[in-house]
């Protein structure tokens, strides 16, 4: 059942691709004057935008801003995979990885799926310009 379902899905891969790309720019252009690390468009390749992830020191607050708003958010990464006890002392030369330690509190999954409509993508928007504003 669920091949039959992704085999239907798989026709309108590339237009739900360009879909999230689209909403990903709108967050990226929206988003820029806000205190929050946002994800890096690199030149010359292709991003799916499957996750739209963001950075910030205050994401708990964040996220419950948003939840109060009734935008729902997500924390995929709630610990890194080296720390995941399937995986402890199975990758080598991850017994310390601070960088990534440092990241996991901080990031944050905003909404981003085809189906998501302007009004809600310019309601994310501005919300998170609403807590930047409340943080000055």
């Amino acid at each position: 059942m669920q091949a039959a379902i992704l085999l239907v899905k798989l026709a309108h891969l590339q237009e739900d691709n360009q879909r999230r790309l689209a909403i990903a720019e709108q967050y990226l252009q929206a988003l820029e004057p806000i205190d929050l690390t946002l994800p890096h468009l690199l030149p010359g390749t292709t991003h799916a935008m499957h996750l739209f992830v963001i950075e910030h020191a205050q994401r708990d607050e964040l996220r419950a801003f948003l939840q109060a708003a009734s935008i729902g958010t997500a924390i995929h990464y709630p610990r890194a995979v080296h720390q995941q006890p399937a995986y402890q002392g199975r990758l080598t030369g991850s017994a310390s990885l601070p960088n990534t330690e440092r990241l996991i509190p901080r990031i944050l999954s905003l909404p981003m799926y085809p189906e998501l409509h302007e009004d809600q993508v310019q309601r994310v928007c501005g919300c998170l310009l609403a807590w930047h504003e409340n943080q000055g």
